[in-house]
């Protein structure tokens, strides 16, 4: 399977869902193309989508996406309507 078709096929079964998605840069366990190529099959079916990638910052990217000032407000806005 090529990797663009999985992406694609990902971000079908997501559709119009907000999605924020964080990664380390320096990540080891999980490459960070995943989350870029993810970002961009997202992107390709609606624009509801932010990506924040850290510098520096391995696996442990939750440290930083959890002092995100904008998560909790961002989370909150989320309603089914935006999903349609």
């Amino acid at each position: 399977m090529v990797s663009g078709d999985r992406f694609s096929s990902i971000a079908q079964k997501i559709g119009k869902t907000p999605a924020w998605l964080f990664h380390g840069a320096e990540d080891t366990v999980v490459p960070v193309s995943e989350s870029r190529e993810l970002v961009k099959a997202l992107k390709a079916h609606h624009d509801d989508v932010k990506y924040n990638e850290y510098p520096g910052v391995g696996h442990n990217v939750w440290l930083k996406a959890l002092v995100e000032r904008e998560l909790m407000p961002w989370l909150l806005a989320q309603t089914r309507a935006k999903m349609k």
